[in-house]
């Protein structure tokens, strides 16, 4: 059986809390583009009854948002993001310059580790579909 301690008092302790959060005007989206974007905000109050030795003042203990001290910075390979407004625009890459020289930027043009590619591909192909057709009719 519970007994009461005699030296405790019941003290009832309200705070009112403003919550916002961010919505999206059209269900069902994964990514909601900033165009459906919107936020509600909310105010409730929260109410806390606790007994606490006769004398004592409570506080009301802070919510998860109020804990955090601190953020943890990106350290020095982050790159900032730059402001933009206006209408998109497409982007065209400039040419490098590996494209300027006239050897191209294709597959079959490099080199892997000191191999042609164009050996490493006809290898992988010669050998890749006969194992495939081979699987495909049970053969393997």
């Amino acid at each position: 059986m519970l007994q009461q301690r005699q030296d405790l008092e019941a003290i009832t302790l309200t705070t009112t809390v403003k919550l916002v959060g961010q919505t999206c005007k059209s269900s069902g989206l994964v990514n909601c583009p900033a165009s459906l974007q919107g936020t509600t905000t909310e105010e409730t109050v929260l109410t806390l009854v606790t007994e606490v030795p006769d004398g004592e003042e409570p506080t009301f203990p802070a919510t998860t948002f109020d804990s955090v001290t601190s953020t943890v910075a990106f350290g020095n390979s982050a790159h900032k993001i730059i402001a933009a407004s206006g209408s998109p625009t497409s982007f065209v890459p400039e040419a490098t310059a590996a494209d300027s020289s006239g050897k191209g930027s294709d597959a079959l043009s490099g080199e892997t580790r000191g191999v042609s590619n164009k050996v490493i591909i006809g290898v992988s192909v010669g050998i890749g579909i006969p194992v495939l057709i081979a699987i495909g009719v049970g053969l393997w």
